[in-house]
C-alpha cells in the first residue's frame, strides 16, 4: 500500500521547492506535473476535497513531502517517517525563524501550519470506508463514508498569506535530517519544544511557551544534571560568534551571595533559567516578567538565539564555514538587537 506524506496547511499555495532529498510541492497546483497515474491523481483529489475551511471551500494549502526530486509515493515498508517528521521540523523552525519584516509586516506562521500527515491508500478505491485515527496519548480510530466524512481546518490554524523559509538554514537542516548522531538527535529533539511554544491552538499560557522553549535549548546543548544555568551561559556563549562582549559581575544563586561573571547573553540564559525555575515552582508571574528589561519578549530572543546556537552546531560539525555564517550574522541575529547589542563588538 502506497503511504503519501503531506502538510494540510503548509502557509504558500505555490509552493514548489526541494531541499536536500525532499520535494515540497502543493497538491492542487501541482498534481498534473507531478502525478502521472491517473488512478493515483483521482484517488487523492478526493480524499484532500475532504480537508474543508470554516466557510466550507476546499483546504487549498495542502503540500505534499516526497522524499526525493521526483513524486513518488512509497510502500508501507519503504517509509522512512522519521526522516520525513524531521524534515517538517526544519521547515517549520526555519519558517519560525524568519522575522516579521521578511514577509511583508504580516505576523509570522505558527507551528500549527507545519502538523505533517501520512495517509496510506489504494489507488482506484474510493468506495470502501475510509479511516483515520488522532490522539497523541489514546490513539482514537474513526471511520466513515466517503459522502459524510470532512476534515476542518482548525480555528487556531493562521491563514496570514505566503509565509517564507530562512533558505540557508532549511538547506542545512535537510542535509542533517538522515544522519543519527547524538548532537543531530538532540537538534531535531529540540524542534518537538519549539513546535508546542509557538503553537496557536487554545489554552496554552505564556508561562507553558517559557518553559518549552526552555527544554527546547536543554534538548539542543545537552543540559547536565547540576549547574544547568553557568552551563546554559557558557554554552550559548561557545555558539555565538568570536566577540569582545564586556563582562560585568554581580552577586547570583540563593540568598545572592556568589559572585559571578556574566557578558550579556550569559546573563540573560541565567535569567531566562530562572525565569522557568520560577514558573515550574508555581511562582507568581506578571506580563513584566515575560520581558526583559528593555521590553523584548523573552520567547522572541529564545528564538533567535536557539538559532544562533544552530548555526554554531553547523560550523562546530564542519557543516558549515564560519566565513559563510559571518555573511548572515547582522542580518540574522535579532537578539543582538533585543539585548541592545552594538555591531562594533563582533568578529574582532
Amino acid at each position: 500500500m502506497p503511504i503519501i506524506s503531506f502538510m494540510p496547511y503548509y502557509p504558500d499555495e505555490k509552493v514548489d521547492r526541494t531541499a536536500a532529498n525532499f520535494h515540497l510541492w502543493n497538491w492542487w497546483g501541482h498534481r498534473e506535473k507531478r502525478v502521472p497515474d491517473a488512478a493515483i491523481r483521482i484517488y487523492l483529489d478526493k480524499y484532500f476535497g475532504l480537508y474543508r475551511r470554516a466557510d466550507g471551500g476546499v483546504e487549498r494549502r495542502i503540500a505534499i513531502l516526497s522524499p526525493g526530486n521526483l513524486c513518488s509515493f512509497r510502500e508501507e515498508e519503504q517509509f522512512t517517517g522519521r526522516q520525513i517528521n524531521r524534515f517538517a521540523n526544519a521547515l517549520m523552525a526555519s519558517h519560525l525563524f524568519e522575522p516579521v519584516e521578511k514577509n511583508g509586516g504580516r505576523a509570522i506562521c505558527t507551528s500549527d501550519n507545519f502538523a505533517a500527515l501520512c495517509h496510506g491508500f489504494s489507488p482506484g478505491d474510493t468506495d470502501s470506508p475510509i479511516s483515520f485515527s488522532f490522539g497523541s496519548g489514546v490513539r482514537t480510530i474513526v471511520t466513515g463514508s466517503w459522502d459524510q466524512l470532512l476534515f476542518a481546518t482548525p480555528q487556531s490554524v493562521t491563514d496570514l498569506g505566503p509565509c517564507r523559509p530562512e533558505e540557508t538554514i532549511l538547506s542545512h537542516l535537510a542535509t542533517l535530517c538522515p544522519e543519527t548522531s547524538a548532537t543531530i538527535n538532540r537538534l531535531f529533539r529540540s524542534f518537538e519544544w519549539v513546535r508546542l511554544g509557538f503553537a496557536n491552538h487554545e489554552g496554552l499560557e505564556p508561562d507553558e511557551r517559557i518553559v518549552a522553549m526552555t527544554t527546547a535549548f536543554e534538548a539542543l546543548l545537552g543540559f547536565p544534571e547540576q549547574d544547568k544555568s553557568r552551563f546554559f551561559a557558557a554554552t550559548v556563549n561557545r555558539y555565538i560568534p568570536p566577540n569582545s562582549l564586556p563582562t560585568t559581575s554581580l552577586l547570583w544563586g540563593h540568598g545572592r551571595t556568589s559572585g559571578v561573571t556574566e557578558n550579556a547573553v550569559g546573563w540573560w540564559c541565567r535569567e531566562f533559567y530562572n525565569l522557568r525555575n520560577r514558573i515550574v515552582r508555581g511562582d507568581e508571574i506578571g506580563e513584566t516578567d515575560l520581558r526583559n528589561a528593555r521590553g523584548e519578549q523573552h520567547l522572541r530572543i529564545a528564538l533567535s538565539l536557539l538559532e544562533e546556537c544552530i548555526w554554531g552546531i553547523l560550523v562546530e560539525l564542519g557543516k558549515l564555514r564560519e566565513e559563510e555564517r559571518a555573511k548572515h550574522f547582522f542580518s540574522r541575529s535579532h537578539w543582538r538587537t533585543q539585548l541592545g547589542l552594538p555591531n562594533d563588538l563582533w568578529y574582532p
